[in-house]
């Protein structure tokens, strides 16, 4: 999968994968909704970067697999860590614009 210069590719990039990925859920008996696997490209993007990094990628598809049970505290921390992250870029960059 090409990634750009922070590791991030683009859905349709991700949307390729879904084929394997369906595979590998089938090989492990692990339940899942076709339409949920597509939906979830939608919502993957936790930072709001507008693509979708390998954690943001990994945490979808565990979300997917355990279909939220036993996860929900870790994956409200880990959402909140990444939008913390996201404006902490947004706001680096506005700073180095605004030093120029």
């Amino acid at each position: 999968i090409k990634t750009n210069d922070v590791g991030e590719a683009t859905k349709s990039e991700i949307e390729s994968l879904l084929p394997d990925v369906q595979r590998i859920f089938d090989r492990m008996g692990i339940q899942y909704v076709k339409s949920d696997l597509m939906a979830m490209l939608d919502v993957m993007d936790t930072d709001g970067s507008g693509a979708i990094t390998k954690t943001e990628f990994c945490r979808g598809l565990l979300h997917i697999a355990h279909r939220g049970e036993d996860m929900q505290p870790v994956l409200m921390m880990e959402l909140q860590q990444d939008a913390l992250t996201f404006v902490k870029r947004k706001v680096e960059r506005l700073e180095e614009r605004a030093t120029r």
